[in-house]
């Protein structure tokens, strides 16, 4: 029978590891990325309004949703990642984001927006569950 590893003493003693930095560098700029993301409708908005000719108070729902989708992704990431692991809802949360933003960036209609803004948002929220050691 094998003996208990004290994972946190094995990396205070031994230090991170490249592959290790390599992913911590990956899941920043992920992090990075869908920040931006995220403030990046607000910046275009004011363009976006002018060429739909949409009134300002019409982006109340594509903020808002946005959010909620990240509200729900947030609580589904967790217990998703404790049952699956780490991988698997990492690469389906960053799959999210990317075809939320690109979605975005072709949508032609407010509801077309509203749902590439809720999958951006879902994908975008569970980075950090995800990434949690619990």
């Amino acid at each position: 029978m094998s003996g208990s590893v004290d994972i946190d003493r094995l990396l205070d003693e031994r230090g991170l590891t490249m592959l290790q930095w390599q992913v911590v560098g990956i899941c920043a700029l992920v992090a990075f990325v869908d920040g931006l993301n995220t403030l990046s409708i607000g910046i275009a908005a004011p363009a976006i309004g002018r060429a739909f000719r949409w009134p300002p108070a019409r982006f109340a729902p594509i903020f808002s949703l946005g959010l909620l989708g990240g509200m729900v992704g947030a609580l589904a990431a967790g217990p998703l990642a404790d049952r699956v692991g780490r991988k698997w809802p990492m690469v389906i949360a960053i799959s999210m984001i990317v075809a939320g933003t690109l979605g975005t960036a072709t949508a032609g209609s407010l509801s077309a927006m509203i749902g590439w803004r809720v999958l951006a948002g879902a994908g975008g929220e569970p980075l950090p569950p995800v990434l949690t050691r619990r």
